[in-house]
């Protein structure tokens, strides 16, 4: 595909995409909907714990599906499908040998099923198989659903989720098996890859939503992190479909194509501080009717909460952006930031209006700061 311009078919191929993946995000919550229906309350807990922690290991496949985007595989391709499939099946082979349940063993297969599914999946996505990457998600998310309902399956048991998790990947792998065994061999980047880039972008993925809860849960009392926590609820749906637009043009931006997110910046700030505040002002219908909390968190704090959202959500795009223009002193300098930002709060333990203020003003500057950056060497690029 030659035309720097997107096409009719991969415009309908990433909204099908972002459909697919709120579907199964939709799914994956369903999961644990129902393992609450058949577990008891101790057995659930105890299962939301390991989750939780296991959870935190899927850093690794976002890792994998980030570096099959800067390092795709062309002629050996046929070779590494059957290889991770074989590599799979000794996953459920070594299970029946391993200790069942809820065990750090368990963690450690789910989690390496996991990586080969991220690493598949980036290998879909770099050829713009947005409908077979939306079908995959969809799959895994399912068949997690199903294996528990089925009456076969002892659902009340928690050594069956361990179980569980694993073998939701093979419906999904097979799929993007399908797909890519006849796919077409990938062009060569324009920008040089690095090393560093798909780690940067795995971990802004996944640290960026939950790290001001992270900080904010050591520094702010009881009462005031409560109510920061309550308001971060409204704002978790934008940094959501903002990431899933950020996976959708992440192989446009690797192969030096359209997207320029300096080019979109004012509309991006101005249209994330629009909806904080339309949000800020619905907030009273939503928590009354739909969530039935019995008071609203202050109006104050729903505002700069979402305008905060906003900037960390064009904070991973312009991270994304640099890594894949092999601009990592860039991504590292934001992250140093961030850095500095949660030292400064251990020692100032500021409130929470007055943390948002703060990193608003800095994560703000530090955004124009690099998009005037961006701008002056695009006007120097130009014939």
């Amino acid at each position: 595909m030659n035309q720097r311009a997107m096409s009719s078919s991969q415009v309908r191929s990433g909204i099908l995409f972002t459909i697919g993946s709120i579907g199964a995000g939709l799914l994956n919550y369903l999961f644990h909907v129902v393992a609450a229906r058949y577990l008891d309350a101790a057995a659930f807990a105890k299962f939301s714990g390991w989750f939780a922690n296991t959870a935190m290991l899927f850093v690794f496949g976002g890792i994998a599906q980030y570096f099959a985007n800067f390092w795709p595989v062309s002629k050996s391709l046929r070779a590494v499908i059957i290889s991770a499939n074989l590599i799979t099946f000794l996953l459920l082979f070594i299970w029946k040998f391993i200790s069942s349940g809820l065990t750090i063993e368990s963690s450690v297969l789910i989690v390496l099923a996991a990586t080969i599914f991220g690493w598949l999946s980036g290998q879909s996505q770099i050829r713009w198989l947005y409908g077979c990457l939306a079908g995959a998600g969809l799959l895994v998310a399912f068949t997690k659903i199903l294996l528990l309902v089925l009456p076969v399956t002892n659902a009340a048991s928690l050594d069956t989720y361990a179980w569980v998790l694993l073998v939701s990947y093979i419906p999904g792998l097979w799929l993007l098996s399908a797909f890519l065994w006849n796919s077409s061999p990938v062009p060569k980047s324009e920008n040089p890859p690095s090393l560093i880039a798909p780690i940067f972008l795995a971990i802004a993925a996944a640290v960026l939503p939950h790290f001001d809860l992270a900080i904010l849960s050591h520094t702010l009392d009881s009462t005031d992190f409560s109510e920061f926590a309550r308001a971060s609820v409204f704002f978790k749906a934008v940094f959501y479909l903002v990431s899933i637009l950020a996976q959708w043009i992440l192989p446009y931006q690797i192969r030096g194509r359209s997207f320029n997110i300096s080019t979109w910046l004012p509309v991006l700030i101005l249209g994330g501080f629009a909806s904080s505040a339309v949000l800020a002002f619905t907030a009273p219908f939503v928590t009354s009717i739909i969530l039935h909390w019995p008071t609203t968190p202050d109006f104050s704090l729903l505002l700069l909460s979402g305008m905060h959202v906003s900037i960390l959500s064009i904070f991973l795009m312009t991270v994304q952006e640099a890594c894949a223009r092999g601009q990592i002193r860039v991504a590292a300098l934001m992250f140093v930031i961030l850095l500095a930002e949660a030292a400064t709060q251990f020692l100032l333990n500021l409130k929470s209006l007055n943390y948002l203020y703060a990193v608003i003003t800095v994560n703000g500057a530090l955004i124009i700061f690099i998009w005037i950056r961006q701008l002056k060497l695009n006007s120097k690029l130009k014939p």
